[in-house]
Order: C-alpha cells, then sequence, then structure tokens
C-alpha cells in the first residue's frame, strides 16, 4: 500500500508593512545625503575669495593677531588689546616689552618679555595680575586657572618659580647648568598640578637632551624635589616642550617627537622618528605638523608637510614648492603655509582646500563662522572675507 504524499504547504513570503518599507528608504536617503555632504566637505577645493568687510589697521606692523574666546587679540611691544571682530574695544593693558610673547590656556592669556623681566596674566574680563622678576625670563607658561610657570637664568644657574594669578609664589627651585645642564623650556599642565622642563645636557662631552617632570599634587609628595621622572635622549636637541590635549606632554626634538601620556608617572605613548631634514615644526592641542625637505626630490625648494595626531599617526603627507615663513594649525586641524603672498590651507585629510596669491603683505588668517570664512589681517587692513571657487 502506497504511502500517501504529505501535501506541502508553500512557504508564507514575509511581507513588509509599507510604512516600514518607506522609513527604511527614508533613512537610506538621508544617510546618502549625510555621506555625500561630508564628503564634499572633505573634497571641496577653493581658489578665489570675495571680501566681506574691511576696515583700516591703525596699529604696527609688528602687531600680532590671534583669536581669543571668539574676539580678536591684538598684542604689540606697547600693549594688547581685546576688540570684537567689529573692533569694538572690550579692553586694553598697556606695557613695555621688546620681545612680547603670548601664550594661552582656555580662559587665561599670560604675556611676557622674553629676555626681559615683566609677566601680565589676563582673561576675557581683562586684567588678572601682573608680576616683575629680578633675572631675565627665558620662557613661561599658563594654566587654566592662571597659575603660571617661569624658567628665568643667570650666568650658570637656572630659576623655576611658580606663581598664583594674584602673583604669590607657590613653588620654586634651582637647576646648575654645570651638572643638570642647560634649560630650554618648560611648560604646565592645565590643572597646574605637573611642570616639565627641557634640558640641553653637554656634561658628558656630547650633545644630549634631558626631560624632567614634576608633580606638585598628592603624587609628587614623597619624591624628592617632587621629581616623578626623566628621560635622556642622546643626539637630539629637544628646545620646546608643551601640554596638550588630555593634559599629555609634548616635546619636539630636532630628530624625533616624544607624546608622553597623562599619568602619575608619564611615560612615552608616541616615538615619531623623522629620518629627513627638519625645517619647521608647529602644533596646536591635537595636531603635530613637519615640514621637511620632500623625500628624494633632489630640487631646491621641494617641502613635504606631514601633520600627525597624539597617537603618532602620521595622517598624511603632501609636497609642495613654494616658498613660506610662516605655518600654523588653526580651527579643526586645518594648516595653514605662507610666504605672506601665497597663502594654502590644508584639511586634516591632507587636501588642499584653498589656494590663492594674495598678491600684498598678509599676516595672519583667522577662522571666523562657518567652514569657508575667515578674518584676514593685512599689512593696513582687516578683512572679513569668504573663499570661492570662482
Amino acid at each position: 500500500m502506497e504511502e500517501k504524499e504529505q501535501e506541502q504547504e508553500p512557504k508564507k513570503k514575509l511581507k513588509l508593512p509599507l510604512w516600514l518599507i518607506r522609513v527604511v528608504l527614508i533613512l537610506v536617503a538621508v544617510l546618502v545625503i549625510v555621506i555625500t555632504f561630508i564628503l564634499w566637505r572633505i573634497l571641496a577645493t577653493y581658489d578665489h575669495f570675495e571680501v566681506r568687510s574691511s576696515r583700516a589697521r591703525t596699529d604696527s606692523e609688528q602687531t600680532q593677531y590671534m583669536d581669543f574666546n571668539g574676539n580678536l587679540l591684538a598684542y604689540s611691544r606697547d600693549g594688547i588689546f581685546y576688540t570684537d571682530y567689529e573692533g569694538n574695544l572690550i579692553w586694553n593693558e598697556s606695557y613695555e616689552m621688546n620681545q612680547p610673547k603670548v601664550e594661552q590656556c582656555q580662559n587665561y592669556l599670560l604675556v611676557y618679555d622674553k629676555n626681559g623681566t615683566q609677566l601680565r596674566i589676563l582673561s576675557k574680563m581683562g586684567s588678572e595680575g601682573s608680576i616683575s622678576t629680578t633675572l631675565p625670563i627665558s620662557a613661561a607658561d599658563v594654566a587654566a586657572n592662571g597659575t603660571i610657570a617661569v624658567l628665568m637664568q643667570e650666568n650658570a644657574v637656572a630659576y623655576l618659580h611658580i606663581y598664583d594669578v594674584d602673583g604669590n609664589m607657590l613653588a620654586s627651585g634651582e637647576v646648575h647648568m654645570n651638572k643638570g645642564g642647560y634649560p630650554m623650556d618648560l611648560a604646565i599642565s592645565s590643572d597646574a598640578t605637573r611642570m616639565m622642563v627641557t634640558m640641553l645636557d653637554l656634561t658628558t662631552g656630547v650633545v644630549q637632551s634631558t626631560i624632567n617632570f614634576y608633580d606638585f599634587d598628592a603624587a609628587g609628595d614623597g619624591q624628592t624635589n617632587n621629581l616623578m621622572g626623566t628621560y635622556t635622549y642622546g643626539n637630539m636637541v629637544i628646545p620646546e616642550v608643551d601640554y596638550v590635549a588630555d593634559d599629555r606632554a609634548l616635546a619636539i626634538g630636532d630628530g624625533e617627537l616624544i607624546v608622553f601620556g597623562s599619568g602619575d608617572k608619564p611615560k612615552p605613548e608616541a616615538e615619531i622618528y623623522l629620518k629627513e631634514e627638519i625645517k619647521s615644526t608647529f602644533h596646536d592641542d591635537r595636531y603635530i605638523g613637519v615640514i621637511t625637505a620632500a623625500e628624494g626630490s633632489g630640487e631646491e625648494g621641494e617641502h613635504a608637510l606631514t601633520v600627525y595626531n597624539l597617537r603618532g599617526k602620521a595622517l598624511f603627507t603632501k609636497s609642495f614648492s613654494e616658498d613660506y615663513n610662516n605655518c600654523y594649525f588653526m580651527d579643526k586641524g586645518e594648516s595653514v603655509i605662507t610666504d605672506g603672498q601665497v597663502l594654502s590651507i590644508y584639511n586634516r585629510y591632507g587636501i588642499r582646500k584653498f589656494y590663492s596669491d594674495f598678491g600684498e603683505g598678509i599676516y595672519q588668517l583667522i577662522p571666523w563662522e562657518g567652514n569657508r570664512n575667515y578674518v584676514l589681517i593685512r599689512k593696513d587692513s582687516i578683512e572679513r572675507i569668504r573663499i570661492t571657487k570662482e
């Protein structure tokens, strides 16, 4: 007797509700639009500009400019001025400095006279304090609460002083150059609990650099002179140190860049070895820019710009042939390369976002509102510009 074949019921097809299909299609369309917009922002390039407004400069050619908390800061040997971008004065501070240098940490500014004896502590509200030293200042830095660290030198002795915003000395120390080396730079962390000092050490008969880390919080109380760590690098000069994002410590040498962690006992987190001769370095809180000779170019005037993140990863390398006398970062990791007439902007992906020959002396480019608007400091004027394709 033959078994009857069981009839199989046809499988039911899964049917999505019409409303759900519409939602998915809308989400896909939105995602495509967002990705297209992001790619357009990254890949867009410009070579013209429109002047939206202009006003005459009334200061000297030596005046330097920078953005500070959304307004324009101008400083020179005679004083410092803080205005909005329309030119309306917010505050000003007079002084006499032969070589004014500015350091910033969040809402505080430090202006000091390199090789002089004057320091001014300022905020967006105006003057917060002033200090006069008895010895020439080699370097100084400011923390987010207005605490400042000062390096001074006299003959074969270097002095390290830390002051609060009111000018009270919080800590001090000495470095004897015949024992510890020649101090070149210092930096203080944003919370004012840590300090680093780089020294050129010739005591062994060969060139080497030493970086000392100090801690003025609980972690450093049990250490001799609050010293938390020392690193020595042979056959290298390290003239510049700084605290960057998350209070990592950055050391810039003539053949290597070192990023230290922010723990109680700092350790190198990234070391970037540079084979080509370094022509320029610049950095902000999150990126490090290095200009070297273009590898293998063999041509006069060929340069290579490489930008690294704080993990030591090279984000891009771009060759360029233009001469330059200034290089710096703006907001969003944009790099500016200029010779005072021709100017290029590279975004953080290595795309040359803007290139133009302005035809006359330009001093500074400062980001303004949006992605394509900038404030251009010229020899005789301050202009708001918008970069365009034509």
